[in-house]
């Protein structure tokens, strides 16, 4: 992410912060854990943790820790990988027939 990617990031703390139930911080401790999980998602691209949110308000049922909005990150390269992979594989020997 980039400086000017805080606004969309923040947006989605707290987003994600109403839609899950999780400890009752102070707004020192928010400040904090804001702040955390800036610098543990900072190299990825906004659009990547974005989508890596959204995936924990459908998926977790209390809030993330950055370790599992990583994974989700983590989850969709791996994805996009292979995916990349079997198209720049072509069709296989059974897929041709």
């Amino acid at each position: 992410m980039k400086p000017q990617d805080r606004k969309r990031f923040l947006a989605m703390m707290a987003k994600t912060r109403v839609t899950l139930p999780g400890p009752n911080l102070t707004d020192e401790e928010k400040t904090i854990r804001t702040d955390v999980f800036w610098d543990a998602l900072s190299v990825y691209p906004i659009e990547k943790v974005e989508e890596a949110f959204r995936r924990a308000i459908s998926e977790l049922k209390f809030f993330p820790t950055p370790s599992e909005i990583i994974n989700f990150i983590s989850e969709d390269y791996e994805s996009e990988y292979q995916k990349n992979q079997i198209e720049w594989m072509g069709p296989t020997e059974e897929g041709k027939k």
